[in-house]
């Protein structure tokens, strides 16, 4: 039974091969780095709410290669939070506020 970012991976290969498709991971060895990084920012880019850095640990996990996380990780991140959060101004006009899915 899948649990939490193990359901965000497998609906994110899913959404992004189809159901037609079944994949057993043992370890992420893609052909490139360009195809590992794809697959890593869909991964993360599907975190649900609230499990962003569970699936950021998982993910490092199942790569061991933590100089490809980290080269894509500054803009994965940033590209996460701007879709998952929305700042906007408060009724009262004094401060700014999160609005998140």
């Amino acid at each position: 039974s899948l649990v939490g970012s193990e359901m965000c991976i497998r609906d994110s290969i899913n959404a992004e091969y189809g159901d037609s498709l079944i994949v057993v991971v043992t370890g992420l060895q893609m052909s490139s780095d360009q195809d590992t990084i794809k697959i890593v920012n869909g991964f993360l880019l599907n975190a649900p709410p609230g499990e962003f850095m569970e699936v950021v640990s998982d993910v490092r996990g199942l790569l061991k290669n933590d100089a490809l996380l980290n080269e894509t990780a500054p803009n994965t991140f940033r590209e996460y939070n701007t879709e998952q959060m929305l700042k906007v101004g408060a009724p009262n006009g004094k401060h700014q506020v999160l609005i998140t899915k």
